[in-house]
């Protein structure tokens, strides 16, 4: 089930951070109705959600916005601290002029290569969390629609994707992802003189565990 999934591909220093699935789910377990005196113990039994329920979902899913929302504040400001200083010595590296002998201090080059590269995997993981919680709303949405019998799930979505896009499109993260590819290629080009470029091998090979690699169902 999704909210197993969600529990086990999140890191265990983001959990607090994701959706608050497992305890949205229980709030929509449905309450069965008391069958009247005369009722025969066949007759069939219906079933509801209280409006208290909806009351505690919506302050649950709520607070799982306003979590979420949280996290990429605190990880946006992360990127654009780390993205600077890398900028910098990117631009700086870049317009050093070769020594003597034509090199460039290769070593120093693939180190700061090699952090472009740990900085971009990171934001990776952030936008694969990211992108795991909007389907943790789409899914959550969904099952309260049919617990409910009402027609709310797009409604929320299109509302949430308004009030907070950067959940969905990753905003000044996918910027400095874009920029971390750009600075590796840079540097690639700039060591290629004397050996071979190390920062596209380090990109498309030995990622980090993705948080949602999964198959979310």
């Amino acid at each position: 089930e999704f909210g197993r999934t969600l529990n086990l591909m999140v890191q265990h220093e983001w959990k607090p951070h994701a959706v608050a699935y497992n305890s949205l789910k229980r709030a929509l377990v449905v309450v069965e109705d008391s069958p009247g005196d005369g009722d025969s113990v066949h007759t069939n039994r219906t079933y509801h959600i209280t409006e208290e329920q909806i009351a505690t979902y919506f302050r649950i899913y709520e607070d799982s916005v306003d979590r979420l929302s949280a996290f990429y504040g605190e990880r946006s400001r992360w990127a654009e601290e780390t993205g600077t200083s890398l900028e910098k010595q990117v631009t700086q590296r870049l317009s050093t002029p070769r020594v003597g002998d034509g090199s460039f201090h290769a070593g120093n080059n693939s180190l700061l290569v090699a952090q472009c590269v740990t900085f971009s995997k990171d934001i990776d993981l952030v936008l694969e969390f990211l992108d795991l919680n909007t389907t943790a709303f789409s899914k959550i949405m969904k099952k309260f629609d049919k617990r409910t019998s009402s027609s709310l799930r797009e409604v929320k979505l299109n509302e949430l994707k308004k009030t907070h896009p950067y959940i969905y499109e990753g905003g000044v993260l996918r910027e400095y992802k874009k920029r971390s590819c750009e600075w590796v290629s840079k540097l690639d080009k700039r060591l290629n003189a004397q050996e071979e470029p190390v920062g596209s091998t380090l990109l498309s090979h030995g990622r980090k565990p993705s948080v949602s690699r999964a198959k979310l169902s």
